[in-house]
């Protein structure tokens, strides 16, 4: 099993219960290489292990990204039963079905 934690001390890889520090100290370079996994794995090849790295991935994690774009969207239940109820022709319907503990579009029974 490997894992990858970007910390305030640089990248390291944890690969079999082993800790290594990686040379690339750019988030975005280190994830954006072509195979990345035959590339990590070629170069774990070339690295000491380090059993101190383990302290920095319990506290000095960072987030894992660097400038990528991230999107996101999502839609609250509550708001999402409200479109329905507007779209909907029954809204009486609708909202009779999304009273319970499911909500299910009208003329769906279980």
């Amino acid at each position: 099993m490997m894992r990858i934690y970007n910390t305030s001390s640089g990248i390291i890889i944890n690969h079999n219960n082993q800790y290594f520090l990686t040379e690339e100290k750019s988030w975005d370079r280190f994830v954006n290489r072509s195979n990345l996994f035959k590339v990590i794995s070629s170069e774990l090849q070339q690295l000491q292990p380090n059993d101190d790295l383990q302290a920095l991935t319990n506290s000095a994690i960072l987030t894992p990204i660097g400038n990528q774009e991230v999107w996101a969207s999502g839609v609250t239940y509550f708001r999402s039963r409200e479109a329905r109820i507007e779209e909907s022709k029954e809204a009486k319907r609708w909202g009779f079905l999304c009273q319970g503990i499911r909500c299910r579009p009208a003329g769906t029974f279980f």
